[in-house]
């Protein structure tokens, strides 16, 4: 890290270290009761579900396939910088991200129907 790179038009970058910004997700399956998908938004969650997958908020999706029965947890990650970047935010330093994943950062769970 801090290696000074030359790019097209020799440009310098410099090699930085950055964050990854996610929700980690933990959920004890026996409390779902089935197969379900946990889908994390930056901005309201939209009151139909049908329009989730398609809502400018949608941020990512965690998907649990189970049976529903013993009590295990399941865990899982949904990376945001991506979508952080894209809302406008031009950096990724907590100073910055964190008031707006208070502000902003909204969850909604959906079993899946068999």
């Amino acid at each position: 890290m801090g290696t000074n790179l030359k790019l097209w038009k020799n440009k310098p970058f410099r090699m930085l270290a950055h964050k990854e910004w996610g929700a980690r997700i933990y959920c004890k399956v026996s409390e779902v009761g089935g197969s379900f998908s946990v889908f994390i938004f930056l901005g309201d969650v939209p009151t139909e579900p049908s329009r989730w997958l398609n809502d400018p908020a949608f941020a990512g999706i965690f998907d649990v396939f189970t049976e529903g029965t013993g009590d295990f947890v399941a865990h899982g990650f949904v990376y945001l910088n991506r979508v952080i970047l894209e809302r406008s935010i031009q950096s990724l330093e907590a100073d910055v991200v964190v008031p707006f994943l208070k502000q902003r950062l909204n969850w909604a769970v959906q079993r899946v129907r068999s």
